[in-house]
């Protein structure tokens, strides 16, 4: 079961049916989704800093989303990936 004191991923419940989680770009590691990806229905992995306009991609990124589509792929098929 997701645990509500679980960070730096967070986990909403988007519906009944339906719990999302996120990643961002600086603080999260994805080794922390090993414990609730089978849970989850989406993941939002950050690209940018939240808050600040006008950012560009963070290229930093990319192997945090290839792990994590990976991770989907393996553990969760029906999992939605999601960037933000």
């Amino acid at each position: 079961m997701v645990s509500p004191n679980m960070r730096p991923v967070d986990c909403k419940r988007v519906s009944l049916k339906r719990l999302s989680s996120e990643l961002h770009a600086y603080r999260s590691d994805t080794l922390v989704l090993e414990e609730i990806i089978r849970e989850v229905n989406l993941v939002l992995v950050m690209t940018i800093n939240p808050g600040f306009g006008g950012q560009r991609f963070l290229e930093m990124t990319v192997p945090k989303i290839r792990q994590v589509r990976q991770m989907i792929e393996q553990v969760n098929p029906n999992c939605e990936l999601e960037l933000g």
